[in-house]
């Protein structure tokens, strides 16, 4: 049996193993703590569609997450997600708020208000589509416009995404009517709360379940 003094002894010896072993083993099953930082205001002027993942990582940085294709990054203000092709770099970029007020406004290029306070009246026109997507938990309206010639033009994609249980976007409420498909809400009061822009209008989402 051991004295006072062998048991803190071999204690000790113990905990120095333990500890780190402990500290391993968290590392394995937690995600990495990541220093955010604010995001670039006017990111959509230096990150397009078709930019390299180099040009991303000089803007951005390295990404916090990489899913398959998507570069995820979130900051304190916002969270990009990207979309890449095996051949011509980005597919589309998504921008998506992590909260309401003037510090957490983007510029949006060829439109008068910033992501922020951008509402769904400020967007709408006859030759835009209007979709709206429903979830168990969530439901979201899209709205897609495109901007330019034909040959040249960008795809603009303003989301409202109402969701109960996603940590990445302020949540922006709206009712919707079922009946005649198309929002209960008056436009002007529904809050664009993430914006995509692309060269095609297929498959432009913002990805809340991450």
């Amino acid at each position: 049996m051991l004295d006072g003094f062998s048991s803190s002894f071999f204690g000790k010896i113990l905990g120095s193993f333990t500890i780190p072993m402990l500290n391993k083993i968290t590392e394995l099953f937690t995600r990495p703590k990541i220093k955010l930082k604010k995001a670039p205001k006017n990111v959509f002027d230096y990150i397009k569609p078709t930019s390299s993942k180099d040009r991303v990582k000089e803007i951005l940085g390295s990404p916090h997450n990489i899913l398959g294709r998507k570069w995820c990054y979130e900051f304190l203000d916002a969270v990009f997600q990207i979309n890449f092709s095996e051949e011509h770099g980005a597919e589309y970029i998504v921008l998506g708020l992590q909260g309401m007020g003037e510090k957490y406004y983007f510029s949006i290029p060829m439109f008068g208000k910033p992501l922020g306070k951008l509402t769904l009246a400020d967007v709408l026109e006859d030759e835009g589509v209007l979709e709206y997507n429903q979830w168990t938990w969530s439901q979201e309206i899209v709205y897609t416009t495109k901007i330019g010639p034909s040959v040249f033009c960008t795809y603009f994609h303003f989301g409202v995404l109402s969701n109960f249980f996603s940590h990445l976007i302020h949540e922006s409420e709206f009712e919707w009517d079922h009946e005649n498909n198309k929002p209960r809400t008056s436009p002007e009061n529904i809050l664009i709360n993430w914006v995509g822009i692309s060269q095609g209008s297929d498959n432009v989402c913002f990805e809340w379940r991450l």
